[in-house]
């Protein structure tokens, strides 16, 4: 499947595709060892832990955050996306939707509460 995270390479892509392009769209890539990488998934359930609690004081105490696996669109099953998080909220006429977690390596010495503070930040506070 074409993911989302590739979408963006061919989108722009300005020259026909090579073999060796379409072959970097689908292998493996150990991505393990890639300090903001690990960044990410050390402080990934954090943040969603925490948006989770905030937007239940926000709305309800019924909004739910699950964890996500790949994500198929039924009506294009060629593409994907690996979301960080499924949203339920049952107040919305559209119950479901996804989440998706940016974490600045950036901002990794600071606290996250710290990091949103900041005017750069991706994040609105109220």
């Amino acid at each position: 499947r074409l993911t989302a995270s590739n979408f963006g390479r061919i989108i722009s892509r300005q020259k026909k595709p090579t073999d060796k392009f379409l072959d970097s769209l689908f292998e493996q890539k150990d991505l393990s060892k890639i300090p903001s990488v690990l960044h990410g998934k050390k402080n990934e359930a954090i943040v969603r832990a925490k948006y989770a609690r905030k937007m239940q004081k926000k709305l309800h105490k019924h909004f739910t955050v699950y964890d996500s696996g790949l994500v198929v669109q039924p009506t294009i099953p060629y593409l994907g996306a690996t979301p960080d998080g499924k949203v339920f909220d049952p107040t919305c006429v559209s119950k479901f939707g996804l989440l998706e977690i940016k974490l600045p390596f950036t901002n990794r010495n600071v606290t996250i509460e710290d990091a949103s503070r900041q005017s750069s930040f991706p994040l609105f506070n109220d």
